[in-house]
This record gives C-alpha cells, structure tokens and sequence, in this order.
C-alpha cells in the first residue's frame, strides 16, 4: 500500500453520505459522516452534561446531531447549532429516524455512549443557559436493558 502525502489526506473524499426519503416532509435528506471537528464537539456535548450522579442529560442531542449531520448536494451543512430549535419543532418521529441512521452511520452507539460517560471526567453542569430543546431523556450511567427496535430507513 501506498504511503500517503500531506496533500493526498488533505484531497480526500472520506466523508460517506447516506440519502434518506421522508415522505412526511415530501423528500429525502442526506445524511452524512460526521468531520473529525464536529464528533469532537459532539463528544463535548455529551461529556458536558454528566450529572454528579454520573447521569447524563442529553436533551437536544437528537436535534443537535441533525443540525451537524443534514447536508444539501454538495455537502454543505443545512443548519447550524443555532437552528438546533427549529428542528426540535419538527415531527418527533422523522427525527427519531433521521437521529438513528446519523448515529449509525457515524458510529456511535450503545458502547461509544457508555465509553463517553467512563471518561468523562467533568463534574455536574449548570443546564440552565442551554438553548437546546427539550426533545430527549436523561441517560443514567447504570447498565439498563435496552430493546433495539428495527428501523426502516426509507419510509
């Protein structure tokens, strides 16, 4: 294999984008991998919000990542943080699809989630200036059954 230049990295197309179809909104949306910068950022998001209780307070995480993750056709963000509101007023259901194949498609799941929480190493946060909505649960740093419910990504 080929050792690569500065150049050759920098030129390289390796963010995977997925296309979505939302018949609620009368379309489909596109999807695509998070950059290095913004899965640091949302990696902040969540070690920023440990409780003292070692619980997480992950509100606005869904609408948060589909801010990050929603792209045109040329892969230019469609919203930013700031819109993270607007989305949050949208239909729960396409956002809970929409935040499900970001997620997939990003990697992160159940074991990154608890990986996130072990190395946190920030004390409680004050919610309170958060702008973010109010669209999604506190996630204890307890081990709780999951059920995994099937998705269907087109529809």
């Amino acid at each position: 294999m080929t050792t690569l230049t500065k150049e050759q990295i920098v030129a390289a197309k390796d963010i995977k984008t997925e296309v979505i179809d939302v018949p609620e909104w009368g379309g489909s949306v596109i999807i695509r991998e998070m950059t290095g910068k913004v899965r640091e950022e949302f990696e902040m998001f969540v070690q920023e919000r440990r409780g003292a209780d070692d619980s997480l307070n992950l509100r606005g995480m869904r609408t948060l990542v589909l801010s990050q993750t929603l792209v045109d056709e040329e892969g230019n963000a469609l919203f930013t943080k700031d819109d993270v509101a607007v989305l949050g007023d949208k239909n729960a259901a396409v956002i809970d699809r929409l935040f499900t194949v970001a997620m997939e498609l990003n990697k992160i799941g159940d074991t990154q989630m608890k990986e996130l929480r072990k190395n946190s190493d920030l004390g409680a946060t004050d919610s309170s200036g958060s702008e973010l909505p109010d669209n999604s649960d506190t996630v204890s740093k307890k081990p709780k059954k999951e059920s995994v419910v099937p998705s269907s990504r087109n529809g």
